[in-house]
């Protein structure tokens, strides 16, 4: 219960690396389903990189 509380309120989603059908990827919460809009104003929060430094 308190999980879901916590995506409610935009505090603690628990986000996942999904792809589109043409490739682009993105951000969408495993327990609530929203996107993640912060990653890109357009929308969908498409992620450029996913790389840990190099």
């Amino acid at each position: 219960m308190l999980r879901k509380l916590m995506c409610k309120l935009n505090l603690g989603h628990h986000w996942h690396v999904e792809s589109t059908d043409d490739g682009s990827r993105y951000r969408r919460c495993t327990r609530c389903g929203k996107y993640d809009s912060d990653s890109d104003a357009g929308g969908h929060g498409a992620i450029m990189d996913l790389g840990g430094g190099g």
